[in-house]
């Protein structure tokens, strides 16, 4: 018998059609058997509903049109000793014939992409009929000759041994005789010959009727376009009008969700429709490479493609559950602080730097330090037992090793047996999915050469994308998934989200091997670019033609992209034919204030309080607010942040006794510290909050480690002066001996820096060398001129004052506090006449020093540094008279070697009483307002972390800054001392040693 080919409108008319059918074949015997074949198991679902909702149906079989090829077909090709192939298995084919071939593909025979786009084209071509793939090979480009001969071979390794979905459908063909002769093929979407050729084999035995959709404009439907901000917008309002349908009595299983893209609505869709609570099938959001299990071993047997970087391991470490050999976590956060410390970045550094990290700590006597020395020692041993498992990456080793070693972590990561057991469903399902996947790998030694890891690991990726993915049972729950998954079902509501240029119709895909004239030679049976958009707007009016309301969605934007998207070329299409209402969700905020029904019940909190402010009310007092106490203090925090005075939300802690200097000597530059910014002296000195310094994105040495790096080598050098191993400054200053011994000095301090890894990236850090060399002998050349001047000599270097059992400075103020201070003179000299010249080098800029002088070293009570060296160094010098005392700043090539000079003698006291008495006030006062710089352009650097902590600027904060300037006590504490007008100069720019 002839095929029968019959056209129905898509929709009611379809099921309508299907029962005509249906009841033709059965000739009133309600059980004679009918087989219906439809494009998903979904729309047999619902078919299978309607029917028997709307006459009965019995003795009806509903599957996919690859099913019953299995059924029919399947046992022949087991009994020939064959097996099902998959992926793994064609892409090891098509690896080794790949790597036998000297033809065009040859220098990128062992690219992923390769294997990839070669075992698609090869899955293809295997429905193209011999004569066309004849055709192809023989008229087509070069690079289409290639590719069916590449295919050809694959298929001559497989076909002795394994089947493939086209041997399927032919051994089905074969065995048509045997099949139900009664068969309805209801609404097929694109059929592949081999498709085709089953059904015309089904016809030459039985009677076969096909109802093809017609593709028409939808009528009847309600149709509703909706533009949003952007895809994440779409989803919740797509979720909202679901809740908005289901209040009204729309049954969850009469509404669908469909997208034009998996990425990013999959996700999106999943994750606001589980927030509120709605059961739903279909396509799940996250993949099953996404899985915790997947994540594991994928990323553990590709850690060291570059090596075992610190990023990628601490990057690892934060999603996947890392234990020790004893079962028990990884200490992961103190490793990632300590790794930080030592200066980790790349694959080198995990012995040598741990090692002298773990004893420069150990050497701190403290407990808390011998435990961090103790956890570098076992983060440098847990590096190594994971580099030892893992092997060498070029390491060719078999199937079965990789699959026992992806089984190894598995298990011994997430918790043995017990662990495992505490899974979510979704992960535990997950985790018995790949362990399948790595048992059907650890198989192949029988098929395949041993591999590397990295073929092994995308092998293993291959097989995990590949593998069939659903949530929920059919017909259970709001519909979810891609447009052709609506085509053929019955809904009342559908919301399709995408309906964008771009996405719908999508742009044609990256083919990288057959293009569209290599493809016309197939008379239709690979379809070009043209054909897919066509596809896709056969399924676009069919999905909408089954339903009695439409909700387009499109988005106005692509955040992820910062692009603009235009709504759909076919939505104005719709809309000139059917009555289309539109409207606009401006924002995530006003789509919520306006939303029918908010989906959860912070959106129906955020709705109440939207609309209590709209009509007037006091948002303070609405219910909701009073019933929340996160809400009741984030309104006062707001409300308080606006007025013109410090309150307890921006730095007002006047209710708390803090005490400024402790039971231990201070350092000048922490007092200074509390000038500059009060808040930022709060959250450091206070709360003990730090930046957080990444080695690993350090592109160049940083300001604080090259002062760090200068002050070791000028003290070392010095030290060398003062121990007699180099003669003092003569009448002329630094000789040519002096200045070989300072570079030797940088250089062996420069190696030491190296190796803590804080030096940055290679190429920098040779060109910073360089010129740190120039600098130090440009310096020594300058110092030459002021010591041979002042007839000085150097009696001190790194003079330590107030720790490690050295007295502190003491300073008295004349209200009887005592000022005990502590730090380090980078350098003390005796003149002739006993003068002591106290020097601070600096290797940052000198703009904020311009304002020392004699009279006021202070620089207006903002630096503190010189008066406590000069108190320093009258100490050093021992009982006696007090000697006169130059304190100077020493700067390098950034200012031009500056020397920045106060004579601190009696006049200059009362100014640096003034100012220590006011640092004190100001921190026993509890004031600790943000002091951010104006806003500014800046390339890179950032002057406070604790202003600016994001990097992206300070406008806001200095718009609140000005706000509270109107406080009184903000404005006298933050000018001048004994001034009550704020004079901010910005945060200190440059590094002490």
């Amino acid at each position: 018998m002839a095929l029968q080919r019959l056209t129905t409108p898509y929709g009611p008319p379809a099921l309508r059609a299907l029962r005509e059918a249906v009841d033709r074949l059965q000739q009133g015997d309600p059980l004679a058997p009918v087989t219906v074949l439809v494009h998903s198991n979904a729309v047999g679902v619902a078919a299978r509903r309607w029917l028997a909702a709307n006459g009965g149906i019995a003795a009806a079989q509903f599957v996919t049109a690859f099913r019953f090829a299995e059924l029919l077909g399947g046992q022949a090709l087991a009994e020939s000793g064959k097996r099902p192939v998959s992926t793994p298995v064609v892409d090891v084919a098509v690896r080794q014939v790949l790597a036998a071939s000297s033809g065009i593909f040859q220098p990128i025979a062992q690219h992923q992409a390769t294997i990839t786009a070669l075992r698609n084209t090869y899955r293809d071509l295997r429905h193209v009929s011999v004569p066309l793939r004849h055709r192809l090979g023989a008229s087509g480009s070069a690079r289409a000759r290639e590719v069916v001969r590449l295919c050809a071979d694959v298929h001559r390794t497989l076909q002795r041994d394994w089947y493939d979905e086209a041997d399927l459908l032919h051994s089905a063909g074969r065995a048509a005789a045997s099949a139900p002769c009664r068969t309805v093929v209801f609404l097929p979407q694109r059929l592949r010959p081999t498709e085709q050729a089953l059904l015309d084999a089904l016809a030459h035995h039985g009677e076969v009727l096909l109802l093809e959709g017609e593709h028409r404009l939808p009528a009847g439907v309600g149709l509703d376009v909706v533009d949003a901000s952007d895809a994440d917008e779409e989803a919740r309002e797509a979720v909202r009008t679901v809740v908005a349908a289901v209040h009204d009595g729309t049954p969850l299983h009469r509404i669908g969700i469909v997208w034009s893209r998996n990425e990013p609505y999959a996700r999106l869709v999943g994750e606001h429709l589980h927030a509120a609570g709605i059961p739903w099938n279909g396509r799940p959001g996250i993949a099953l490479h996404e899985r915790l299990a997947a994540r594991l071993v994928l990323d553990l047997l590709r850690l060291d493609r570059r090596g075992i970087r610190r990023a990628d391991l601490f990057a690892l470490l934060a999603h996947v559950p890392a234990r020790l050999a004893d079962g028990t976590l990884v200490p992961r956060q103190r490793w990632e602080r300590l790794s930080r410390e030592a200066g980790l970045a790349g694959d080198a550094d995990w012995a040598d730097r741990l090692t002298a990290f773990s004893e420069r700590t150990r050497a701190r006597g403290q407990d808390h330090h011998q435990r961090d020395a103790d956890a570098a020692l076992q983060l440098q041993a847990f590096v190594a037992d994971l580099r030892n498992q893992l092997g060498e990456p070029g390491a060719e080793l078999p199937w079965q090793h990789w699959a026992d070693l992806g089984h190894r972590f598995l298990h011994r990561w997430l918790g043995g047996h017990r662990g495992i057991a505490t899974l979510p469903t979704d992960e535990f399902e997950a985790y018995t999915a790949v362990q399948a996947a790595l048992d059907r790998l650890g198989r192949l030694d029988a098929l395949a050469q041993p591999v590397t890891r990295v073929i092994f690991a995308h092998t293993l990726q291959s097989e995990l994308d590949s593998a069939p993915g659903r949530v929920g049972r059919i017909g259970v729950g709001v519909h979810v998934g891609p447009l052709s998954f609506a085509v053929g079902q019955p809904f009342e509501l559908l919301v399709v989200v995408g309906t964008c240029e771009g996405l719908l119709p999508a742009p044609p895909p990256p083919e990288a091997l057959l293009g569209d004239a290599d493809r016309a030679l197939t008379d239709g049976a690979l379809p070009i670019n043209a054909d897919l958009a066509a596809e896709q707007h056969r399924q676009l009016w069919a999905a909408l033609a089954g339903t009695k309301r439409a909700v387009l969605l499109t988005p106005r934007g692509d955040l992820r992209a910062t692009a603009l998207r235009q709504p759909s070329r076919w939505i104005a299409e719709l809309a000139h034919g059917m009555p289309t209402q539109a409207r606009s969700v401006p924002s995530f905020a006003a789509g919520l204030a306006d939303a029918a029904f908010p989906a959860t019940l912070s959106q129906h909190r955020i709705r109440a309080l939207t609309h209590a402010a709209r009509s007037g009310q006091p948002v303070a007092e609405h219910p909701v607010m009073r019933s929340l106490q996160p809400l009741r203090l984030g309104v006062a925090m707001i409300a308080a942040r606006a007025l013109p005075l410090l309150t307890e939300y921006d730095g007002d802690l006047s209710g708390l006794s803090i005490d400024p200097l402790g039971d231990r000597p201070v350092s000048p530059t922490r007092l200074e510290a509390w000038v500059s910014c009060p808040h930022g002296w709060f959250m450091r000195y206070v709360l003990g909050l730090q930046p957080v310094e990444q080695p690993d994105e350090q592109m160049q040495i940083t300001p604080r480690d090259r002062g760090t790096l200068v002050h070791a080598a000028l003290d070392q050098f010095h030290r060398q002066v003062i121990d007699g191993l180099l003669p003092q400054p003569g009448p002329d200053g630094w000789g040519a001996q002096h200045l070989e011994a300072l570079l030797a000095a940088f250089q062996e301090q420069a190696g030491q820096l190296e190796q803590e890894g804080a030096t940055g990236r290679a190429a920098f850090w040779r060109s910073e060398q360089s010129r740190q060399r120039y600098e130090l002998a440009t310096w020594l050349q300058h110092d030459s001129v002021f010591v041979a001047g002042r007839h000085a000599q150097v009696i001190a270097s790194e003079h330590r004052f107030g720790s490690g059992g050295t007295p502190p400075a003491v300073i008295e103020l004349p209200d009887g506090t005592v000022v005990r201070l502590a730090g380090s003179v980078d350098r003390i000299d005796r003149c002739d006449d006993g003068t002591l010249v106290v020097t601070d080098h600096k290797t940052g800029g000198a703009d904020s020093f311009r304002d020392i002088t004699d009279t006021d070293p202070t620089a207006g009570g903002t630096k503190l540094q010189l008066p406590a060296y000069a108190a320093a160094a009258v100490a050093f010098a021992g009982a006696g008279a007090i000697p006169p005392v130059v304190a100077e700043y020493a700067f390098l090539g950034k200012a031009d070697y500056k020397r920045v000079t106060s004579h601190i003698g009696e006049s200059a006291w009362p100014k640096v009483y003034d100012a220590l008495q006011h640092v004190l006030d100001g921190i026993r006062s509890g004031v600790f307002v943000a002091r951010p710089e104006k806003s500014q352009f800046r390339l890179s650097f950032v002057p406070c972390e604790y202003c600016d902590p994001d990097h992206l600027g300070t406008a806001e904060r200095w718009t609140q800054f000005e706000r509270k300037l109107a406080d009184p006590r903000v404005a006298g504490l933050l000018g001048e001392p004994g001034d009550a007008t704020p004079a901010p100069t910005g945060h200190e720019e440059t590094v002490d040693g």
